[in-house]
Parts: structure tokens; C-alpha cells; sequence
């Protein structure tokens, strides 16, 4: 009797060992503001030409498919599944939200900026929404995807001054999710940066419009 105890002990032992090896570990990826992205000399920001304007950043808002900390992946039109063992790190909304913010600062965008949260009047809002944010695969292809909704308003007239939508798809070099990562946080900037210099002509041409008065 003891003999079998001893092998039935054994076994499970053996058992539960090799589940232990096969447990996959969880990588968690990061939204973060890239190195460099891409922009023509012509649309050069100068972080010198600071407005006097102010505005409320509202936060960015992520379709709750994509809100998550998990990561999809789009493989039919119409149909998602997310990645079982990869994870975004923070939630997408907060990491875009605090990208977007540095990049106001970073270019003197506007003379202030508060969060959603914080206390003051502002000239305008800025309100963002984010539709997809995905892997796309094709085949063996795959891509970074992210659409991007921007929208400024007059919070003395309740009006909208700019609207601003992009589509970005860049192919991945592999599978890589790191680079995925990499490329989503390149296309979010590199869109932010053209519907800045909308912002930008746009202030100018009220304060140009202004003085010949």
C-alpha cells in the first residue's frame, strides 16, 4: 500500500511540475512618446511662437473594444480577438492622454493647459476619440492600426473650431508587438502634429483678423 502511495505521489508531483513549465509568462507593453516621427520641413513646429490662448485637454476616449489593458487583433472585417498573453501595460486612453499632453508642452501649443479634472476657465477644449486601435492581420501581414478623431471648441461661443480625423496603417516588420507598440505611438503623435499646425493657422488667422480691425 505504501509502494503505490509512493507512486501515485510521485506522478502527481510530476504532473503538476511539467503545468508549472508550461505556463506562459504575461508581457506587458507600453504607450509611450516616441524618439522621432516623421514630418516635411514645411511643417515645422516653432516651440518659440507660444499663443496666448488657453485650453482644457479632455481626455482621450478609446472605444471600450479597445479600452482595456487587452490588446486586439483584427483578422475579419467584422470580428476580434484579443492576444492571451500580451497586455497593455496602462490602459490606452490614459497612456494617449498623457502623450498628448507632452506634445502641447513640449511645442508651447497653447500659454496653458489643464486636465479634465483641474479648476479654471479655458478658451477652448480639446476633446479626442480614438475609434480603433489594433493589430490588423492579412494573411502573413500584419499592421499597427489606429484611427484618430480630434476636435476643438470654443468654450466662450460652444462651437466647434477644428475637427481633424485620421486612418494610420504601417506594416510591421514580424509579429512584434514592441514594435507595434512603437508604431501606434509614432502614427498618434505624428497626426497630432498636423492637426496642431491646423490649430496653430487657425489662431493666427483670428489674430490676424482681429488687428485689421
Amino acid at each position: 500500500m505504501k509502494k503505490i502511495f509512493f507512486i501515485l505521489s510521485f506522478f502527481a508531483l510530476l504532473v503538476s511540475g511539467c503545468r508549472s513549465t508550461r505556463e506562459a509568462e504575461i508581457r506587458f507593453y507600453l504607450l509611450e512618446y516616441p524618439d522621432e516621427y516623421y514630418t516635411p520641413e514645411s511643417d515645422y513646429l516653432d516651440p518659440d511662437a507660444v499663443s496666448g490662448k488657453t485650453c482644457r485637454i479632455s481626455g482621450v476616449e478609446v472605444h471600450p473594444a479597445f479600452a482595456s489593458h487587452k490588446i486586439a487583433i483584427r483578422e475579419n472585417s467584422n470580428e476580434i480577438r484579443y492576444f492571451s498573453y500580451n497586455q497593455w501595460a496602462v490602459r490606452p486612453g490614459q497612456s494617449l492622454d498623457l502623450i498628448l499632453k507632452d506634445f502641447l508642452r513640449r511645442k508651447n501649443v497653447f500659454k496653458t493647459i489643464l486636465s479634465a479634472d483641474e479648476r479654471g476657465e479655458t478658451d477652448y477644449t480639446l476633446e479626442t476619440y480614438i475609434p480603433r486601435l489594433e493589430v490588423v492581420r492579412n494573411g502573413k501581414v500584419y499592421n499597427a492600426h489606429i484611427e484618430t478623431k480630434f476636435r476643438l471648441k470654443n468654450n466662450l461661443t460652444g462651437t466647434t473650431v477644428l475637427e481633424y480625423r485620421s486612418d494610420s496603417l504601417q506594416e510591421l516588420d514580424e509579429r512584434c508587438l514592441n514594435q507595434f507598440s512603437s508604431e501606434i505611438s509614432r502614427m498618434f503623435v505624428q497626426e497630432l502634429h498636423k492637426f496642431v499646425l491646423k490649430i496653430n493657422y487657425n489662431l493666427a488667422k483670428a489674430e490676424a483678423g482681429k488687428n485689421n480691425y
